[in-house]
C-alpha cells in the first residue's frame, strides 16, 4: 500500500504551474524516456518511480569531495505545483491512492529536478520551508529571460516561463557544473545537441521549456555529462595534425605511406 504520508498527486490535476502544459510530443517523449529509466515496464511516475528518480538524482550531485543535498525530495515533490495544497487537502486521510506525476506536471517536475542538480543544498533549504515550488519559479526566471526589454514587455503581460532557447539552455549547463557528478565522460551532451533533440532547428529557436528540461532530467538520470564547449570540427583536427607532421608523412589511418 502507498505511504499516505506522502502528499497525493493525481493524474487529473492537470495544469502545471511553470512549465508549458500542452502536452507537446517533445514533452511526452522525454517523459516516457524518464520512466524508462526509473521504471522500466512502467506508463506513469508513480511514488516507487519517484523515489528512483530522485535517489539516482542525489547520487549524481557532489559538494566538493563529499555528497550533498540530503533530503526526502518525494515527500516534497507537491511543493512543485500549484494545486498541492487543494488536492492534498481533499484527500486528506484517504491512505492508499494511487500516487503518479502526469505528463501536464513532468514540466514541472523537471525544473525542479534540475536545479536541484544545479544547487541540491539550495532546493532541500527551501523544501525544509515549504519554497521549493518557489526557488524553481525563480530559476525558470532566469534561464527564460536574457533581454532586458523582453523581460520587461513580459511583465506588462505576466509571466512566461514555457519556452527556452539554446542560450537558456547553456545557462543551465553551466550551472550543471558546480555540482553534478557524471557517471559516463564519453560523448558529453551540448546545449545545441539537446535542443536537436526536441527539434529545434534553429539555435536561436525558443522550444517547450518542459521538453528541454527533461531532456535534461532524461540524460542525467543515465550518467551522462554535459558541456557547453563546442570542439572544433573534426576537419581542424586533421588539418592541424598534418601541418605538424607534414602530409608526405600521414595518412588517414595515421601509418606512413608505403613504398612503391
Amino acid at each position: 500500500m502507498v505511504s499516505s504520508a506522502l502528499p497525493l498527486l493525481f493524474l487529473l490535476s492537470g495544469w502545471g504551474s511553470f512549465g508549458s502544459v500542452s502536452g507537446s510530443a517533445a514533452v511526452e517523449e522525454a517523459y516516457r524516456d524518464v520512466v524508462s529509466v526509473v521504471s522500466p515496464g512502467q506508463q506513469f511516475l508513480t511514488e516507487e518511480a519517484l523515489r528512483s528518480l530522485f535517489n539516482t538524482l542525489e547520487k549524481r550531485v557532489q559538494c566538493g569531495e563529499v555528497p550533498c543535498g540530503k533530503c526526502d525530495l518525494a515527500e516534497a515533490v507537491h511543493q512543485l505545483f500549484s494545486n498541492h495544497s487543494l488536492h492534498a487537502e481533499d484527500k486528506a486521510g484517504k491512505g492508499g491512492e494511487n500516487v503518479s506525476v502526469s505528463v501536464s506536471q513532468f514540466p514541472d517536475l523537471a525544473a525542479g529536478s534540475v536545479l536541484y542538480l544545479s544547487s541540491p543544498d539550495l532546493v532541500c533549504t527551501a523544501v525544509k520551508e515549504g519554497r521549493w515550488g518557489e526557488k524553481t519559479e525563480q530559476f525558470l526566471h532566469s534561464v527564460t529571460h536574457h533581454d532586458h526589454h523582453e523581460h520587461t514587455d513580459r511583465q506588462e503581460h505576466g509571466h512566461d516561463h514555457n519556452h527556452m532557447d539554446v542560450h537558456g539552455l547553456e545557462t543551465v549547463f553551466v550551472g550543471l557544473r558546480r555540482h553534478y557528478e557524471p557517471s559516463l565522460n564519453e560523448s558529453c551532451l551540448t546545449p545545441g545537441g539537446i535542443m536537436t533533440e526536441v527539434n529545434a532547428s534553429s539555435g536561436h529557436q525558443k522550444v517547450d521549456v518542459g521538453a528541454v528540461l527533461g531532456r535534461v532530467l532524461y540524460h542525467a538520470l543515465l550518467g551522462r555529462c554535459f558541456t557547453d564547449k563546442l570542439l572544433p570540427e573534426e576537419k581542424f583536427f586533421l588539418d592541424y595534425i598534418i601541418n605538424q607532421i607534414g602530409s608526405e608523412n600521414f595518412t588517414i589511418e595515421g601509418k606512413p605511406p608505403e613504398k612503391c
